[in-house]
């Protein structure tokens, strides 16, 4: 698997203050094929055949790499997993495939829980575009195969809540202000609730930390992920219209506790972002998790004007380029000269994710 040349995650993205990202994932089968938990015989093959060969017929067919994933290695597999486009149903089937844009912005999963899933990614809130490219490509495929759909319920897939549109909504979020205040005025929790009462889901990206006392478990770095629910619960635009209206409302909150932190909490803000950078600077090994905690801190730090000369895009890269597998893949395509006593690959990974964290912000200054 090639590493592309330049990711979309390194793009700048409006409103990246909190709001990280934009992913938009399109469900569809193909007419007279049983769902991919029903195929028998060479069902599977076959619809991947023809999802390949749609795609190579396509406007610019060769910014397209089609693969079998059974032809991947596992540190590929992983890498993809990472990435959010590779789900744990496609590892463990044998006729599971993905197209990969050459940037990684759009993937087609192939035989997941549905024939086709494409998914399109963007930086920052910038639903309006990554719904223009993955519509023109699902409308570019249905010029030359044929999805399951009805007058009355709209395109037909494996699970009910993806019937209608088949469109699923995400925003990666960042939310260390609501999240410090939480214990105090349990506004996040209110806003989470919020959320859920509309239809959304609110997750951690990254996983949990351990829960307070009160119960609430904060999200690790503060990374949330706000999802839209059901697909059959109005059209494509008035659910992304429904999106946008709730991330922006969220990303208001989050401004105005950040605000109020640095007017009434200063000394502790600078204390979690010092400790953060300071972690970074001095470390010699960095967990993946102790890494995921630093960097949205120092992103903390910048929004709050505490730190500069660092970019919002740069931080949000990092949060890739650390990943285990990406760790693992660039050890394993790099010749790197570590200190005697740092032989074994976890201590390897560790302290090249401390070098390429410090590399990344050796330049980032305390703004007094």
């Amino acid at each position: 698997m090639n590493e592309p040349g330049e990711a979309w995650y390194n793009e700048a993205g409006a409103e990246n203050d909190v709001v990280l990202s934009t992913r938009i994932r399109l469900a569809r089968n193909f007419v007279n094929f049983p769902f991919p938990s029903c195929f028998s015989r060479d069902d599977g093959e076959r619809v991947q055949t023809l999802v390949f060969d749609a795609f190579s017929r396509i406007e610019h067919p060769e910014r397209y790499q089609a693969l079998s994933v059974k032809k991947l290695d596992a540190l590929g597999c992983r890498i993809l997993s990472e990435r959010g486009v590779l789900s744990p149903f496609q590892l463990s089937n044998p006729v599971a495939g993905i197209v990969v844009r050459t940037d990684g912005k759009l993937v087609c999963s192939v035989n997941d829980e549905d024939h086709v899933r494409l998914i399109c990614f963007g930086a920052g809130l910038d639903t309006d575009e990554v719904y223009s490219i993955i519509k023109n490509v699902d409308d570019a495929l249905q010029n030359i195969v044929q999805f399951a759909a009805s007058v009355e319920f709209g395109y037909l897939n494996a699970s009910v809540d993806n019937v209608g549109t088949g469109m699923k909504l995400s925003c990666f979020v960042h939310l260390p202000s609501l999240t410090f205040f939480n214990r105090e005025t349990k506004g996040l929790t209110a806003l989470c609730a919020d959320l859920e009462d509309k239809g959304f889901s609110v997750s951690p990206c990254f996983g949990y930390t351990s829960s307070s006392d009160d119960g609430f478990s904060p999200a690790l770095g503060s990374c949330y992920k706000i999802s839209t629910g059901r697909c059959f619960t109005g059209g494509e635009k008035d659910q992304i219209a429904s999106l946008n209206e709730a991330v922006r409302a969220v990303s208001e909150s989050e401004r105005m506790f950040r605000k109020k932190t640095a007017d009434t909490k200063p000394t502790a803000l600078r204390d979690f972002v010092y400790k953060a950078l300071s972690c970074v600077k001095y470390s010699r090994f960095l967990t993946e998790r102790e890494c995921i905690d630093a960097l949205f801190r120092i992103k903390w730090g910048k929004d709050t004007g505490i730190l500069t000369c660092i970019e919002e895009s740069d931080l949000f890269a990092l949060s890739y380029r650390t990943r285990e597998a990406h760790i693992e893949f660039v050890n394993r395509n790099e010749r790197f000269k570590f200190e005697n006593d740092v032989n074994t690959p976890e201590m390897q990974h560790a302290r090249l994710r401390s070098l390429i964290m410090q590399e990344a912000l050796e330049n980032v200054q305390i703004y007094a």
